[in-house]
């Protein structure tokens, strides 16, 4: 048994930026507005007991969080969860290290809001999808896809395609807790190249002198 939370979404946080340009001779002023958006969904199970495994699930037209499921180390009651998205220029100021992926899809904050990582019994199991059309127009494998975790460095997560759809690839992948994430491409190792230096050869060469050629 456990319990099953229904997400909510919203605009989220917004960003105002105001730019101001005049002209000295018409005496004209123009007021440019940014806005910057960090959608929002939210999810809550009412109660929770201590082993029980809930499942966040989240509105797949709004996030590509599809679900999330955990199991509680201790009872819980109005277990609230939030998935955020991050830009790709935010994350920047958020976390120390870049992530060297070759291509990165999303970045997301997923951040309990009523409970803690210590409240979480073993890993938590995410849920997300990948849009085919991405996927074609950057050229990149459906199997190459990895979600990466942030700790003090960019973790690449254990992460498996669990199924399809005609727009959608499905994903699932096992987390210890939860922070900022990443869905994007594999990292692929840099294999040192072999070495191209030779190792010189030294030849010698006997000569005979003359006096020794009249001896002979």
């Amino acid at each position: 048994s456990g319990g099953y939370g229904l997400g909510s979404y919203c605009a989220g946080e917004v960003t105002t930026t105001t730019t101001t340009s005049s002209s000295s001779s018409s005496g004209i002023s123009s007021i440019t507005v940014v806005h910057t958006y960090n959608p929002t969904t939210t999810a809550t199970i009412s109660n929770l007991k201590a082993g029980e495994t809930g499942t966040f699930t989240f509105d797949g037209d709004k996030s590509l969080i599809i679900s999330i499921a955990l199991a509680a180390n201790n009872d819980m009651s109005n277990v609230k969860l939030d998935v955020k998205d991050i830009t790709k220029d935010q994350i920047s100021s958020l976390v120390t290290t870049k992530l060297e992926a070759n291509k990165i899809y999303k970045y997301y904050q997923i951040q309990p809001v009523t409970f803690t990582n210590s409240n979480i019994k073993g890993e938590a199991v995410v849920k997300f999808d990948v849009e085919r059309a991405w996927l074609s127009n950057n050229n990149v494998n459906q199997n190459d896809i990895v979600l990466y975790k942030f700790t003090d460095k960019w973790e690449p997560l254990t992460t498996v395609v669990i199924g399809d759809n005609t727009n959608r690839v499905h994903y699932s992948a096992s987390t210890p807790g939860f922070s900022y994430f990443a869905i994007g491409t594999k990292i692929i190792a840099q294999v040192a190249a072999p070495s191209t230096e030779t190792t010189p050869v030294t030849t010698t060469t006997e000569t005979t002198s003359s006096a020794e050629k009249s001896q002979a």
